[in-house]
């Protein structure tokens, strides 16, 4: 998605070749600051680029590229999730490049999402009217698919408990798992006991999973039914 108000984001961005560890969890970056073998060290490099390849798939993260071949008059353009989550896009690294989803992109740099609610607001549709809405049919909605145990999946109340929370600020969309998930965990064990489900908090890679249904749902329907 090409947009000329990505340009200052961009600029202000951290190259994918210095994202890797920028961004990676601080307890591997302090393993890696005291690996003493270059196999240790690439092994850890390898795990960081992994951490930062999830986030960038859940939208944690997100990324702004140039384009190539590059036109005149084209813009810098910011990266769908998918491509990251997509087993056949090509990430280089060390030279900041991507190729996937039939293009290829040069100087791609790495941000935290938290900003980026605005420029993506009119390409998601969402805002205070449509979470309204979205209201009335999760307030309904069942408890949703079981798990292969034969016990209801989490998914109905964490988005119970996600869409009262956008409610109050509709930029929570776009927060990262990491940083929701102690307010999500003050309401989701009232709201799964209600539902007849198991009283426990979520932890981050499931509320991470959770968020990226949420945001499809409100990107490709506009509801949640």
């Amino acid at each position: 998605m090409a947009n000329s108000g990505y340009r200052e984001r961009w600029a202000a961005a951290s190259s994918l070749d210095h994202a890797w560890f920028h961004f990676a969890p601080e307890a591997l970056k302090d393993q890696y600051r005291d690996a003493r073998s270059e196999q240790r060290t690439a092994a850890l490099q390898c795990m960081m680029e992994g951490e930062v390849r999830l986030k960038l798939s859940c939208g944690e993260l997100v990324a702004y590229a140039i384009r190539l071949p590059f036109k005149s008059g084209d813009e810098i353009e910011l990266l769908p999730d998918l491509i990251f989550a997509s087993q056949d896009t090509e990430i280089d690294w060390n030279n900041s490049k991507i190729k996937g989803f039939g293009g290829e992109f040069s100087d791609v740099r790495v941000a935290s999402s938290i900003g980026v609610f605005d420029p993506e607001i009119e390409n998601l549709n969402i805002n205070r009217n449509i979470i309204n809405e979205l209201g009335n049919s999760v307030l309904s909605a069942d408890v949703g698919p079981e798990t292969k145990k034969g016990r209801p999946g989490t998914y109905a109340a964490a988005r119970e408990v996600l869409l009262r929370l956008y409610r109050e600020s509709p930029a929570l969309v776009k927060m990262p798992a990491s940083r929701l998930v102690d307010k999500f965990n003050q309401r989701y064990p009232t709201q799964a006991a209600a539902m007849g489900m198991q009283e426990s908090r979520l932890n981050e890679r499931t509320l991470r999973k959770h968020l990226l249904q949420f945001r499809k749902e409100l990107e490709e329907t506009g509801s949640v039914d």
